[in-house]
């Protein structure tokens, strides 16, 4: 894990890359759940959601009972990188902050899928009175490595319209005008087409240290015309690839 885990400490002294990479592998030994040796499945699911197969033939000595659980003594358990590195979705109504929208301009959809037949939730954005409305998000605990960018953005409207996605570390407020700073990458401007449910690459981009990013923004047009404007998201995929 310490390719994707790349830290830097004020303390020479602290290898900050290796205790993430020994947090990151020991969380995922820890499973909901008491399971009897012979009651072990053969894959279980960490908190985190890494799925780690079991080989019973690996556990060594007798099981450790405490009052919350088992321990399990084993000589090896093999974890793939690709289970390892989960994909980072962010759902769109669970949105942090907006910005030149006002609230009633938000609204957070259930839709039915047609072709599935299932019901989804997303957020759209309609007449927000002014140019470059933004809708932020946050999520923690990303890899230093590459990540393919993907969203799922429904538009209902009858015209096409164009939204954009910038992920920023920092905020910093000016003149009482708020500002985003640490700019990470920016999207260029990507069309989203009408009534199309599949998933669009929108872009890469590369992390040379772990991190959380702060400010994750879904932001619309610069143009003042409603309908023009408008924002829209089922969810934002960010997909670390194997170095």
């Amino acid at each position: 894990m310490k390719p994707y885990l790349i830290k830097t400490s004020n303390n020479p002294a602290i290898d900050s890359t290796a205790i993430y990479a020994k947090y990151f592998t020991l969380r995922d030994m820890a499973f909901y759940g008491k399971y009897e040796k012979d009651e072990l499945p053969a894959i279980l699911i960490s908190r985190f959601g890494v799925e780690v197969s079991i080989d019973k033939t690996q556990i060594v000595g007798e099981p450790i009972h405490l009052s919350n659980g088992i321990v399990y003594i084993m000589k090896k358990v093999d974890v793939p990188l690709i289970k390892r590195l989960l994909t980072t979705k962010l759902e769109g109504e669970d949105n942090k902050g907006f910005y030149n929208t006002g609230r009633n301009s938000i609204y957070y959809r259930e839709r039915r899928e047609p072709l599935l037949d299932t019901l989804y939730t997303d957020l759209c954005v309609l007449n927000p009175g002014s140019a470059l409305p933004w809708i932020t998000y946050s999520a923690k605990d990303f890899y230093s490595t590459k990540y393919k960018v993907y969203w799922r953005a429904i538009n209902e409207q009858t015209n096409i319209f164009q939204q954009r996605v910038s992920l920023y570390g920092k905020s910093e407020i000016v003149n009482k005008i708020t500002n985003f700073t640490d700019l990470i990458v920016e999207f260029p401007y990507i069309n989203v087409g009408l009534n199309s449910y599949q998933e669009v690459l929108i872009g890469e981009f590369t992390l040379t240290k772990a991190r959380d990013i702060d400010f994750i923004s879904l932001i619309g047009a610069n143009n003042n015309t409603n309908g023009n404007n408008s924002l829209t998201l089922d969810y934002l995929k960010f997909v670390p690839v194997l170095k």
